[in-house]
């Protein structure tokens, strides 16, 4: 009786350890097929981005605003702001918008890190408002007010954006959602 108890929790486990292996041998085989489809996604995407801006004006690029809703958090408010700012895309085509309804030492962080971004040419535009109505989604509202862009971008504080560096008048020019094989960031903006 024993024996055969013993040659049941053996096939019972056998079983399992086998069902274990071909799961993480399927994640495996998913992270391989994602990659490839990211990866000829973000090609696809250049195309077309290259397409568009052969040949054409920095001025005849539309314009977009971002905007970046903030409360309270200081630990990712410059990074957030120095990555939409980073991002490739004519100069005076995109406006920056810092939607900043922050209590605490955040403003004065925002502040800084706007004053430095503008010195440098980048339109930053730090909007605030006098009651938190809304939350986040009514920040966004507020801002809209003054947007100019065509097109609005709205990035929480927890974005993080792929930047391949300046924006020279040879290279094709565009946001291009690119999630290559590692993060390739400029380096932030210093007073």
């Amino acid at each position: 009786m024993l024996h055969a108890a013993l040659w049941v929790v053996f096939i019972t486990f056998s079983i399992a350890t086998v069902a274990l292996a071909i799961y993480g041998l399927h994640l495996y085989v998913l992270l391989i097929l994602f990659r490839r489809r990211v990866t000829a996604r973000s090609a696809r995407q250049k195309v077309v981005i290259e397409a568009y801006g052969r040949g054409r004006a920095d001025a005849d690029w539309p314009l977009v605003t971002t905007q970046i809703p903030l409360f309270n958090e200081r630990d990712v408010a410059r990074r957030v702001i120095e990555a939409v700012a980073a991002m490739a895309y004519p100069p005076g085509r995109h406006q920056v918008q810092v939607l900043d309804d922050s209590t605490d030492s955040t403003s004065e962080l925002v502040d800084s890190v706007a004053g430095t971004l503008r010195r440098h040419g980048i339109d930053v535009e730090v909007v605030r408002r006098s009651s938190r109505e809304g939350y986040k989604a009514g920040a966004l509202a507020h801002g809209l007010r003054t947007a100019r862009g065509e097109f609005v971008a709205v990035f929480d504080a927890d974005f993080v954006g792929v930047h391949s560096g300046p924006v020279e008048p040879s290279q094709p020019r565009g946001v291009v959602a690119d999630r290559g094989p590692g993060p390739r960031y400029r380096r932030p903006l210093r007073d």
